[in-house]
């Protein structure tokens, strides 16, 4: 997960966009500011990124990962 606190801007989408390509896919949530109207080259790359199977959700101020460690 990518947890961005930050508003869609289309430099960002196309850091992502090529993150996943360099990175075999292995993004599945990103979360960002979705309080935004998106102009015509933003949604096409948002959508995009969600056809690579990117979850896209609401900034999560308070994100916790659970890891292995946490069932110890």
């Amino acid at each position: 997960m990518i947890n961005l606190n930050q508003i869609i801007k289309l430099k960002l989408l196309k850091n992502v966009l090529n993150y996943i390509e360099k990175s075999n896919n292995s993004l599945k949530v990103l979360g960002m500011k979705l309080d935004k109207e998106l102009n015509d080259e933003e949604l096409k790359l948002l959508n995009r990124i969600k056809a690579k199977g990117v979850e896209i959700v609401e900034f999560i101020k308070e994100f916790h990962c659970k890891s292995s460690t946490d069932d110890k």
